[in-house]
């Protein structure tokens, strides 16, 4: 055996082997373009229409048209900015014998029978309405109302020509949208709030709605003569999205779409022809039949070439290329998941596949997404189960998604998300998976709401409703900035386990998982004798083992291993602290032992030793959030500012210690197996300890470390919460962190296996008032979206709310490390081979149907 695994005897001494075989693999799908959330925090879609509009409008549209603001001041044409600017403000124009002036829309429509005298009040030019002044109708000898005038200036626009067609330039047509939309927002509110009555505003909105209509049209038809596709999709979404019951429009809509998609596959490239499914599925999703003849012809001619490619896959299995058969069948499962034997063949690619071997300091056990506690565990739930989407990692940490068994990016529709579902019948004793089980799966979750893998819950409606056989609409009970963090948990062949009256954390079901993802579990090796000299991937080297890998260049791996620092890291250190213990009601005690910690100095103690080149995360934490994330808080100079205080941690100690009936014996349990976690426990002791140095013995706080087996911890501290502090390691699921904070810390999660391992906050802990007020802080988070108003500020609030109570005490961020054999390559999207820096460590195996072992 290597020396690199000597130091853990058990804990690297033997390979996790994953016999793993293709059952439903993942297609490449064309990758998602939205903006990536990295430091800058960017949002999804908002949950009404239109697709990828503006910044929604705010506030009361009869004071003040945001979305005319924000295009006015991105316009370019100045005709246009001016005119936008103009109708910012909702006005009518009343012409009498001193001239004309702009007043506050008046209710009645001038055919109307207006009172002999009526009150206005005229707009100042920023828009502001003055006094209200007495008219009488005499004197009155034109009235324009605000909606006819934009409806006017809509026509002008649309009458100027030289785009493509004859059509207005796209400019002129985007302004035209803008204009009516927000004009037919304006009335439509006004009309509601008596701000306009009558019969006669009756025609007055028919013809602001029909001339939208019809912009919206001339623009869908100019960006399918130019073959724009971009554009194409965005203007057939807005109209699907305003007119999902107007046959004429989805008609309009659904014939442009499939026409892009019918030039998409003219071009005969593979990436087009996914670009094609991707556009044909989303109008089979939303509005069956709305295609015709040209959808059904475009769906034979993808099912034809999705048959080229399976025969291409079969004939060469029978050659033994695997893995070019590989590729061909994942090419033929991305234009038709459906294909008849696609799935059996799949199924014998994958068995006769090279096995990835890994080390593991743990082996797994414990294999459904519910019940998987360790990375090991983690990392075959990823390989063995999907979500309907995934996170796909970049260089720099940051996250954007794509399709997993969904079989395209969710659409946006009013309160929630559409999308279709990859589905395929049972095959022999496994069972088969459409959207029921995606329903069946939060059914299920729903019974452990407590739980990680339920993590989402909270934001989605009670369950997804099917909306035909392969496609299932998401209500959304609460706003979240980017819904499609919240599909990304984990699907269970749910029918299956509900038919069998197993429970979503079944015993038996998570040791021998039959899953919904690209592999499943043939069998898993754990022979010590076979460990160092096939293992393709180590993750997490401890600092010894890290020192010794870069040494000897990878000698480990045969000289092929290379050293890689994970960019992905959302996982953080802390003292979990049992608030069921009567010491850790005193926040006092809490408190003193935040401050006593000097993290910087066990961080350089414990891991200094780590080459400034293969840092990249490490750092002290400063309240709740990973360091240097946007949900904490900066001090002077835009630093963090540290927790460490020895003076006030004496005082805040000693008062606990005042109480003469306070316990002075603590207990700090830690996982044995984790090769720094002694170390880090004595320091930490160590630390605490010498604060009361030379008090007496009643007058110190004494901590006795506690050592315990992998499994054992877990049990001790998550199923039977009997520890008094823990060293743990927060994985954050997202990079929403005051979600997770919420989560963690969730009261209703109190329970045996659940997520708030401290009991904060649960009955028969005393929480006092500041305790109560945090907690209603941490559930309102989830009531809001709106990151730079509200998320952005209330999270900094938390963080100084959080260390004043220290419902746990946070300690650092560290630096995740692997070797990797350089005969791996590793694709984390259709693109280039990408460095296995990129992957998250956690879950180890993002799009590991895409990897390829030399």
């Amino acid at each position: 055996m290597s020396p690199l695994f000597r130091p853990a005897a058990a804990a690297l001494g033997f390979a996790l082997a994953l016999v793993v075989a293709a059952s439903s693999a993942q297609p490449p799908e064309v990758e998602d373009t939205k903006p990536k959330l990295k430091k800058k925090i960017v949002v999804d879609d908002p949950d009404s229409p239109p697709p990828k509009a503006t910044p929604g409008p705010k506030g009361d549209p009869s004071v003040k048209l945001e979305e005319l603001a924000s295009a006015a001041a991105t316009a370019q044409n100045p005709a246009i900015k001016a005119a936008l600017e103009r109708y910012v403000v909702p006005f009518d124009k009343l012409t009498g014998s001193t001239g004309a002036m702009r007043v506050k829309p008046i209710p009645l429509h001038r055919t109307d029978k207006l009172p002999p005298q009526f009150g206005v009040q005229e707009l100042s030019q920023a828009g502001v309405p003055g006094e209200i002044k007495n008219v009488t109708k005499a004197e009155v000898k034109r009235i324009e109302h605000f909606e006819e005038m934009a409806l006017a200036e809509a026509e002008v626009w649309l009458k100027k020509g030289g785009g493509p067609e004859g059509a207005p330039p796209q400019e002129f047509l985007a302004a035209t949208e803008k204009l009516l939309a927000a004009t037919l927002r304006y009335h439509d509110y006004a009309r509601t709030n008596n701000l306009r009555s009558g019969k006669a505003w009756d025609e007055v909105h028919k013809n602001v709605a029909e001339k939208l209509k019809d912009a919206r049209v001339r623009d869908l038809r100019a960006a399918a003569a130019a073959s724009e596709w971009t554009r194409v999709r965005d203007a057939a979404g807005r109209i699907l999205a305003a007119y999902p019951t107007d046959p004429a429009m989805t008609k309009e809509a659904a014939e442009a779409l499939v026409g892009q998609a019918e030039r998409l596959l003219k071009t005969k490239l593979f990436a087009d022809q996914v670009k094609a499914r991707d556009l044909l599925t989303d109008i089979e999703v939303r509005f069956p039949g709305a295609g015709g003849d040209p959808a059904k012809r475009v769906r034979k001619e993808l099912t034809d070439e999705a048959q080229r490619y399976f025969v291409l896959a079969r004939a060469d299995k029978s050659k033994d290329n695997l893995v070019r058969a590989r590729d061909y069948a994942r090419q033929a499962e991305a234009l038709d998941p459906n294909l008849a034997g696609l799935r059996e063949l799949s199924l014998e690619l994958g068995t006769g596949s090279t096995v990835l071997t890994v080390g593991a300091r743990i082996f797994p056990e414990r294999l459904s997404p519910p019940t998987a506690r360790f990375d090991s565990e983690r990392q075959v739930v990823e390989l063995v189960f999907e979500g309907l989407v995934e996170e796909v990692p970049d260089p720099a940490g940051g996250t954007r998604y794509r399709p997993a068994a969904a079989l395209g990016m969710p659409l946006v529709v009013p309160g929630g998300r559409e999308l279709a579902v990859r589905t395929f019948p049972p095959v022999g004793a496994e069972p088969g998976f459409d959207v029921h089980d995606v329903a069946e799966t939060v059914k299920l979750y729903r019974t452990r709401p407590e739980l990680w893998s339920s993590y989402a819950l909270p934001w989605l409606d009670e369950l997804p409703t099917p909306t035909g056989p392969a496609a299932l609409r998401f209500g959304l009970r609460h706003g979240h900035p980017d819904p499609r963090a919240l599909l990304t948990f984990k699907l269970l062949p749910a029918r299956w386990l509900a038919d069998r009256g197993k429970r979503v954390d079944d015993a038996d079901f998570s040791a021998r998982p039959i899953g919904t993802g690209p592999f499943k579990v043939n069998s898993i090796s754990a022979d010590p004798k076979t460990g160092a000299r096939t293992l393709q991937i180590v993750p997490d080297l401890s600092p010894a083992e890290l020192a010794r890998a870069l040494s000897r260049n990878g000698a480990e791996l045969g000289g092929q291993g290379r050293v890689v620092t994970a960019a992905a890291n959302r996982r953080v250190h802390v003292l979990a602290l049992n608030h069921r213990r009567a010491p850790f009601q005193s926040r006092d005690l809490r408190r003193g032992l935040g401050m006593a910690i000097d993290r910087e100095g066990i961080l350089q103690e414990v891991f200094g030793s780590i080459p400034a080149g293969h840092r990249r995360t490490m750092a002290p934490m400063s309240g709740p959030f990973p360091p240097n994330s946007w949900a904490g808080v900066k001090g002077p100079g835009g630093q963090p500012a540290p927790l460490l205080d020895r003076n006030e941690a004496v005082v805040k100690i000693g008062r606990y210690l005042g109480n003469a009936a306070a316990p002075r014996d603590l207990k700090l349990a830690f996982i044995q197996d984790d090769p720094t976690a002694q170390a880090v426990c004595e320091r930490i002791k160590g630390q605490v300890d010498s604060l009361f140095k030379d008090a007496a013995g009643e007058n110190r706080l004494r901590i006795e470390l506690d050592p315990r087996p992998a499994r054992e911890f877990m049990r001790h501290v998550e199923s039977e919460q009997r520890y008094d502090m823990a060293y743990l390691p927060i994985d954050y699921p997202d990079d929403w962190h005051p979600f997770g904070l919420a989560a963690f810390l969730d009261p209703e999660a109190a329970v045996r296996d659940g997520r708030n391992v401290t009991g904060y906050l649960a009955g028969g802990t005393n929480p006092d008032a500041d305790d109560r007020i945090l907690g209603g802080e941490l559930a309102a988070f989830r009531e809001h979206r709106d990151f730079t108003g509200d998320l952005a500020p209330r999270a900094h609030r938390v963080h100084a709310q959080f260390n004043d109570r220290m419902p746990f005490v946070p300690l650092w961020q560290t630096d995740r490390h692997m070797l990797v054999s350089g005969k791996l390559k590793v694709f984390v999207d259709d693109g280039p081979e990408a460095s296995p820096d990129q992957l998250n460590p956690a879950v180890l195996f993002q799009n590991a149907a895409r990897w390829k072992l030399e």
